[in-house]
């Protein structure tokens, strides 16, 4: 798979720090026991948060269309959908 790469900002061009990124059908998630007993997400569903400077990187990102789901404290949440290559 490839690297979705990216940057939250403000309607100023400020970043967004520590705002959630998610890409991928929440239908698509699973949930996975680990060895420690504790549940986590399978693969189907990428998340991380922006840095300080509102960057972001996803990897390991499987091609073709996606919805990309952004939230902040204070910020409304922004969807759209993507077409990976």
């Amino acid at each position: 798979g490839g690297a979705l790469r990216g940057r939250a900002v403000d309607v100023a061009g400020a970043p967004v720090a520590g705002a959630l990124v998610v890409l991928g059908h929440p239908e698509d998630r699973e949930m996975q026991l680990g060895l420690d007993g504790r549940h986590t997400l399978a693969a189907g569903l990428a998340r991380t948060r922006t840095a300080a400077d509102g960057s972001f990187e996803l990897r390991s990102v499987a091609p073709g269309r996606a919805p990309l789901l952004v939230r902040a404290r204070g910020f409304a949440a922004l969807r759209s959908e993507l077409s990976i290559d």
